[in-house]
C-alpha cells in the first residue's frame, strides 16, 4: 500500500465511531505491515499510529507488539521507543514486557539511542514503577542458567549499564520521586539489590552500596530489611578478608578486598544502627591480634584501628567479650603511638578507646559502690 493510502486509510478508521469494526481492523493490519516498509517515513508512521488501534483488538495485540519489538532493531529510535512508551500507557500488561526490552537496548553502541532508551525507561518507571524496578533488579541478580563466557560477558556488562541507569536516576533525584519511602516500589528495589548481593562481583556490591542503598531512607529507622543487609554486607566482609589472607605474602597482608567494606560497615553497624555493634567487633578482634596486626600495612592499621575504636565505642553494654577485646588497647595504643598522633584520624582513634576505657572505669566503679552499699547494709 503506498504511504498516501496507508495515511487515508489510517485517519479514517480514526473517525470511525464503530472501535472494533471492519476498518479500523484493517488499518491496524496495514500498520503492522507497514513496519517492514523499506520506507523509513513509513515506519514513522506506522509506529506511532499502531497504538491508536492495537487495544481494540486482543487478538491482534501480539502481532502488534512484536511489530514495534522489531522496529527497535531499525534506524528510528525516538518513534518507536515513544510507541512502546506508548503502548505501555494504554495498557499497563504491557509494561514488564516493554521494559524488558528497553533495558536490554541500553547496550547499543550508538550514544544518542541510549539517550532515547533512558527517557522511556523513566516514562515507564512513572508508569508502574514497582514493575519497572523489578525488570531492572531480574537484570542485576545473578542467572542460574548456564551459559558460556561470551553470554556471561554480556550479562556482566548489562548489569553495569542497569546500574549506572539506576544510579543516575538516583542522583539527578527522579527515582525517589517514583518510590516514596516504604512504597512498594522502593521495596521491590530494596529486596532485589539485598538478594544480588551474596553472589556479585565485589566492583557492583560497592556501587550498590555506596551509590544506591545507603541513600535510601529506609535504612534512617532500624527495620528488618536493614538487618539483612548489614548482616549480608559482613558477610561479604569475611569473605573479602579471607580472600585477602589467602593472598598474603609472608611477611605483609593488605586489606585489599576487605577495604572497601569497612565504610559501609560503619554505615550500617554505627551510624545507622542496623544491627548489634558487638557482632562487627568479633570481625575486627581477629584483626588487632598481636600475631595478625604487625603484618598489616600502615596504612591499613590505621584504618582497621579507627573502626574497631568506633565499635568498640558503640557498644554500649559491657559484656565478657566487650571487657575481654578492652585487654587489646593497651596494645593498640602502643601501635598507635607509633604513628603520627598530630593527624586527625590517630587522634579521634585515640580518643574513642580512651572514652571506652573510661566508661567502663565508670561501670566498675558504679558496681563497686553497689556491692559496698550492699555489704555496709548488712
Amino acid at each position: 500500500m503506498e504511504d498516501r493510502e496507508l495515511q487515508v486509510l489510517v485517519r479514517r478508521a480514526k473517525t470511525n465511531p464503530d472501535k472494533t469494526g471492519t476498518s479500523r481492523r484493517s488499518a491496524l493490519k496495514q500498520l503492522v505491515e507497514a513496519t517492514h516498509s523499506s520506507s523509513v517515513p513509513t515506519k514513522l508512521f506506522a509506529a506511532s499510529n499502531i497504538p491508536e488501534f492495537f487495544q481494540d483488538f486482543p487478538e491482534s495485540e501480539e502481532d502488534a507488539i512484536n511489530a514495534v519489538y522489531d522496529l527497535c532493531e531499525d534506524q528510528s529510535a525516538q518513534a518507536r521507543y515513544r510507541t512502546l512508551a506508548s503502548i505501555s500507557k494504554l495498557e499497563k500488561k504491557w509494561v514488564k514486557r516493554n521494559a524488558d526490552v528497553l533495558v536490554q537496548l541500553l547496550q547499543s553502541d550508538e550514544p544518542n539511542e541510549v539517550g532515547v532508551v533512558r527517557k522511556a525507561l523513566v516514562e515507564h518507571l512513572h508508569l508502574d514503577p514497582r514493575v519497572t524496578l523489578g525488570v531492572l533488579c531480574d537484570q542485576i541478580i545473578l542467572s542460574n542458567e548456564p551459559a558460556d563466557q561470551e553470554e556471561l560477558a554480556m550479562r556482566d556488562n548489562l548489569r553495569t549499564l542497569v546500574l549506572t541507569f539506576i544510579t543516575g536516576e538516583l542522583k539527578k533525584g527522579q527515582l525517589v520521586k517514583y518510590m516514596p519511602s516504604g512504597s512498594d516500589a522502593e521495596d521491590t528495589l530494596i529486596d532485589g539489590l539485598i538478594s544480588a548481593l551474596p553472589n556479585l562481583a565485589d566492583s557492583d556490591v560497592q556501587v550498590i552500596l555506596n551509590d544506591i542503598l545507603l541513600h535510601l531512607q529506609f535504612l534512617d529507622t532500624p527495620s528488618p530489611r536493614g538487618s539483612k543487609l548489614s548482616k549480608s554486607v559482613l558477610q561479604r566482609a569475611r569473605a573479602a578478608l579471607s580472600d585477602d589472607h589467602q593472598a598474603a605474602g609472608s611477611r605483609t597482608r593488605p586489606l585489599t578486598k576487605t577495604r572497601p567494606y569497612l565504610g559501609p560497615l560503619s554505615t550500617l553497624f554505627i551510624s545507622k544502627s542496623q544491627e548489634n555493634p558487638e557482632d562487627l567487633l568479633h570481625f575486627y578482634t581477629p584483626l588487632t591480634a598481636k600475631s595478625v596486626f604487625p603484618s598489616i600495612p600502615t596504612q591499613d592499621q590505621l584504618l582497621v584501628l579507627y573502626h574497631f575504636a568506633e565499635t568498640l565505642y558503640a557498644c554500649k553494654s559491657n559484656t565478657p567479650n566487650v571487657k575481654r577485646v578492652l585487654g587489646l588497647t593497651p596494645f593498640l595504643f602502643e601501635c598507635l603511638s607509633a604513628t603520627n598522633l598530630a593527624e586527625d584520624q590517630p587522634q579521634e582513634t585515640c580518643i574513642l578507646m580512651l572514652r571506652r576505657l573510661l566508661a567502663v572505669n565508670a561501670w566498675f566503679c558504679g558496681r563497686l559502690a553497689v556491692l559496698i552499699g550492699q555489704s555496709g547494709s548488712r
